[in-house]
C-alpha cells in the first residue's frame, strides 16, 4: 500500500465531509465505490477520525437536528434510522439523550399528532403516531389528552 493511495482515499473522504457530516460506514461504502481497497480505507478513516474530522456521533447528533425540523417521531424509529447508517448502538443512545434533551419525546408525539390532524391523516392517530416510533403508552396517552381537549373545547 503506498502513501499516495491513502493520501487520495484520505482527501476523497475529506472533500465528502467538506460538503456535509458523514458517517464512517456512509463513507466506507463511498470510498469502496470509487475502487478503494479495504486496507486503504480503513487506514484514511482512522486517520481523519484521531484528527477529530470524522465522528458518527457528532453525524448522528447532525442528523438528529436536522430530523427534528422536518419530522417528529420517536426514539425507537430514530433508533433504526441511525442503526441502519451504521452508527453504533452506543454512540446512537449518546446522540438520542442529547437530541431528546433538547425536545422530549412527549413533546415530539403531541406534535407528530397535531401534524396528523393538521394533514387530515387517514390511518388512525394510534396506528400513524406507533409507525412514527412512539411507544404504545405514550401514544394512548397523547391521543386520550387530545380528546379530552376537544370534548371540552365543544
Amino acid at each position: 500500500m503506498s502513501p499516495r493511495i491513502i493520501l487520495n482515499a484520505k482527501e476523497k473522504a475529506l472533500h465528502l465531509l467538506s460538503r456535509c457530516e458523514q458517517c464512517r460506514a456512509s463513507l466506507e461504502l463511498k470510498l469502496g465505490i470509487k475502487g478503494y481497497s479495504r486496507e486503504e480505507i480503513r487506514a484514511a478513516l482512522s486517520a481523519l477520525e484521531e484528527e477529530g474530522l470524522l465522528s458518527d456521533r457528532r453525524f448522528a447528533i447532525a442528523w438528529l437536528r436536522d430530523r427534528a425540523i422536518h419530522a417528529h417521531e420517536g426514539r425507537a424509529l430514530l433508533a433504526a434510522h441511525l442503526a441502519k447508517r451504521g452508527i453504533e448502538r452506543t454512540t446512537a443512545e449518546l446522540a438520542l439523550e442529547e437530541a431528546f434533551a433538547e425536545r422530549s419525546e412527549e413533546e415530539r408525539c403531541e406534535l407528530a399528532l397535531a401534524k396528523y390532524h393538521r394533514t387530515g391523516g387517514k390511518a388512525p392517530p394510534e396506528i400513524h403516531l406507533t409507525r412514527l416510533g412512539f411507544p404504545a403508552g405514550m401514544v394512548r396517552r397523547c391521543v386520550q389528552e387530545t380528546s379530552n381537549h376537544k370534548g371540552s373545547a365543544d
